[in-house]
């Protein structure tokens, strides 16, 4: 073997290892907070979140996002149990199952994102004042060992825009409920 080749091939073995070690050192979990105020009591909004079905219609993650994903819904229509199933092109696959929910509180989700295994969890819960509900929705969950973190700023912020979208839409969705006799 030549000297070029065997340097070449140790360059290489040096920068793979520096990116793994890179990655094994940063910080690997995603924590997202997004807070929108809907002029209305928690008892209008619970039903949209507590019923994944629902999500459908406001979420940031539905038919029209990857029209090609396969949606499967199991156990109760809404409530503890009720899960919510995807695989898709865009959307990839996961599942999300309530494990919590309350009216006046909000609801709490388990999610498995690109795993078997649950691996995340995220909760949409209530902050009623004079004028409406703050709707405060959290998640937080851990991506992959080595690569995870490189990717982990980027996950943040593709979050935010989902969420900070489909509490929009959600407001939207209860006000036009509200004015449905």
């Amino acid at each position: 073997m030549s000297v070029w080749i065997k340097r070449a091939g140790v360059a290489f073995a040096i920068t793979a290892g520096a990116i793994v070690l890179v990655g094994l050192l940063l910080g690997r979990e995603w924590k997202v907070e997004v807070r929108h105020h809907i002029a209305a009591p928690p008892a209008e909004i619970h039903p949209w979140i507590d019923d994944l079905r629902k999500w459908q219609a406001w979420a940031a993650w539905n038919a029209s996002m990857d029209p090609e994903a396969k949606h499967r819904y199991e156990g109760p229509d809404h409530g503890v149990g009720a899960t919510w199933a995807w695989d898709g092109p865009v959307m990839g696959h996961g599942r999300m199952r309530i494990v919590r929910s309350e009216v006046d509180g909000g609801v709490w989700i388990a999610e498995a994102i690109e795993s078997a295994t649950d691996n995340a969890e995220g909760s949409l819960t209530f902050e009623p004042d004079a004028t409406g509900t703050t709707v405060v929705w959290r998640d937080r969950g851990k991506l992959p060992p080595v690569i995870g973190g490189f990717f982990r700023k980027t996950i943040n912020e593709m979050l935010r825009a989902h969420f900070t979208t489909g509490l929009q839409r959600l407001g939207e969705v209860v006000q036009a409920q509200q004015k449905t006799p």
